[in-house]
């Protein structure tokens, strides 16, 4: 088993951390370049294993919600 010297330790550190920063900068720079119609597709193709989000429009939203109301009220 090999073990490391303190400069050993701290040279992979830096290496690791310039990696780290690269990869950051990178992915920022995809982000910021990013169209609407980009987002869209990575989403739909997501979709394909998660299911999809509950319809905020679908009325039962406020349905819920004047049912709290109405037990607050008694």
């Amino acid at each position: 088993m090999s073990t490391m010297t303190a400069e050993q330790v701290a040279a992979w550190r830096e290496w690791n951390r310039n990696r780290w920063e690269a990869v950051e900068s990178l992915k920022a720079r995809g982000l910021a370049e990013m169209t609407e119609d980009r987002a869209r597709q990575i989403i739909e193709r997501l979709r394909l294993f998660a299911p999809a989000p509950p319809d905020p429009f679908n009325g039962e939203g406020l349905v819920q919600q004047q049912s709290f109301f109405h037990k607050c009220k008694v």
